[in-house]
């Protein structure tokens, strides 16, 4: 069996695992979970694309980039998300964040129920097909994640590099303010 094919049988087998996950989940802990899992893979994402350097990458990441709005503004700025991916990812937050905050709230709430009318991956993948908001949100977080992961190659190999140290002649020859050792 060649690579490609194996590749996507494992993310279907991912995909699966996660969507039986949320279904055993409450209505708020589905929330909760879709939204670290996609904070998880974007922090993923970006510690593989910046600089080979784990101190400053995790001071990065562990400050300005530690929350779910800093790293998905990040990774997009960066080109390594799209922009309904942005999106999808952004409303995904939202509804986290409106459940974590707010006591007896489901899937019915209209606030939640017009957010996930805004996901657009689900929409793309699968039309029209009647579902759930729910299960809308479900399946947005899984694609999107699955799709986070498969990246994660393609990004490492764009890995971003330290710019190179200037020699004194360079530096001298760049600053004009600077004499030039007459």
């Amino acid at each position: 069996m060649n690579e490609t094919i194996e590749q996507g049988i494992e993310t279907q087998r991912d995909w699966r695992r996660l969507t039986e996950e949320f279904s055993e989940e409450s209505d708020r802990a589905a929330a909760l979970v879709a939204a670290a899992l996609l904070d998880k893979n974007l922090e993923d994402l970006l510690r593989v694309y910046l600089i080979d350097d784990a101190q400053e990458v995790e001071r990065m990441l562990g400050g300005g980039l530690r929350t779910l709005g800093g790293r998905v503004r990040a990774a997009y700025c960066l080109g390594l998300i799209s922009e309904d991916e942005c999106r999808d990812i952004r409303v995904i937050r939202d509804v986290r964040n409106h459940m974590a905050h707010n006591l007896h709230v489901s899937f019915a709430d209209p606030v939640v129920k017009r957010s996930c009318r805004k996901l657009r991956l689900a929409r793309k993948v699968l039309g029209d097909r009647e579902m759930s908001h729910r299960r809308r949100l479900e399946q947005t977080a899984c694609m999107l994640s699955v799709l986070l992961v498969q990246r994660l190659d393609e990004v490492g190999a764009e890995r971003l590099q330290p710019r190179p140290e200037m020699s004194d002649l360079d530096v001298r020859g760049r600053c004009p303010m600077l004499p030039n050792g007459d």
